[in-house]
């Protein structure tokens, strides 16, 4: 089918419109196709742009009509160029037919044409976003094997300095945000991705964007553009708000396990039953109290009082002793 449709293509595109078809200069201004100028230089125009786009993932039905319009049209084009006012009986009756037959085809095939851009600039994003996603796993991948790598040694540096007491379970809490700090870059991914589409859609329709046609098309045109681009900054507000509350829970468990692994350091080191009180206090508030990290809007939400917390430790630990 493509071998019939790029002929044509040339046929249509290496038309001398003023001379071929509208022929002012040889019909007049009264008897020519002057009338259909508009839209057989929008025909013209698309064909041009269709010439050098990849048709072979384009649907056969599309392409079956596209080939059956651009014949419709060139053959009312030959009409209009073989046109002869002495030839005819009633003149301007016959060049009216011809102009409205003319008219019609070039709309006709206006359509079929904007259709198959429009196709072929769908897959284009399509698998412009397929190639994205593909990297971004790929980047991933390589983010995951380096982090276990750093986690590994950082193990084998807590093994041999043989911590022990409460800053073993600081691991629980940099476990938790290194699954936070994953899910972060996936989500920071996903809105590049996102926005990138978005982009690349509103120039892609500006580019396209057809002002001479009916209203009811231009509606309907618009209606689907504003649909589509509509789900694109949906997703790209979603996966914002998503990596905002993975990077909070990120910020949230890593001052956690800092608050733990520096727990003994400061206990061992003052004699003092207040300071050490005061040290239990300090480390009960950042495990368990609610912490602003500057990802959420208004910041954390009230929990249980630390200051509770820590009653209840002095408690359990009087009664051991």
């Amino acid at each position: 089918m493509e071998d019939q449709i790029k002929p044509a293509l040339d046929r249509v595109v290496q038309y001398d419109i003023e001379n071929d078809i509208i022929r002012r200069e040889t019909l007049g201004t009264e008897m020519s196709f002057a009338d259909a100028e508009d839209a057989v230089r929008k025909v013209v125009r698309l064909a041009a742009r269709i010439q050098g786009l990849d048709l072979s993932d384009v649907p056969e039905q599309h392409l079956v009509s596209l080939n059956t319009a651009l014949g419709e049209f060139i053959a009312s084009c030959d009409k209009a160029s073989k046109f002869e006012v002495a030839q005819n009986q009633n003149p301007r009756a016959s060049r009216d037919q011809v102009l409205n037959d003319l008219t019609g085809k070039a709309q006709k095939l206006h359509r079929v044409e904007f259709d198959v851009v429009a196709g072929v600039a769908a897959l284009n994003a399509a698998s412009t976003v397929s190639d994205a996603l593909e990297a971004a796993e790929q980047r991933l991948e390589t983010i995951k094997d380096t982090e276990a790598a750093a986690e590994r040694a950082l193990e084998a540096i807590r093994s041999a300095t043989a911590r022990g007491g409460v800053s073993v379970e600081a691991v629980t809490f940099e476990e938790r945000a290194e699954a936070h700090r994953n899910a972060a870059l996936r989500w920071l991914v996903s809105m590049g991705v996102f926005g990138a589409v978005a982009v690349v859609f509103v120039v892609a329709g500006a580019a396209m964007l057809d002002t001479g046609g009916s209203t009811s098309e231009l509606v309907a045109s618009a209606g689907v553009r504003f649909v589509l681009l509509s789900l694109l900054l949906y997703g790209l507000g979603y996966s914002g708000r998503n990596y905002a509350a993975s990077r909070h829970s990120q910020v949230l468990n890593e001052h956690r396990a800092d608050a733990l692994n520096t727990f003994e350091a400061f206990v061992e080191g003052s004699s003092s039953l207040e300071v050490r009180d005061a040290v239990l206090l300090e480390a009960t508030r950042a495990v368990f109290g609610p912490q602003p990290s500057g990802y959420l809007k208004g910041g954390a939400a009230e929990g249980q009082s630390p200051s509770t917390i820590f009653e209840v430790v002095r408690r359990v630990t009087d009664s051991e002793s």
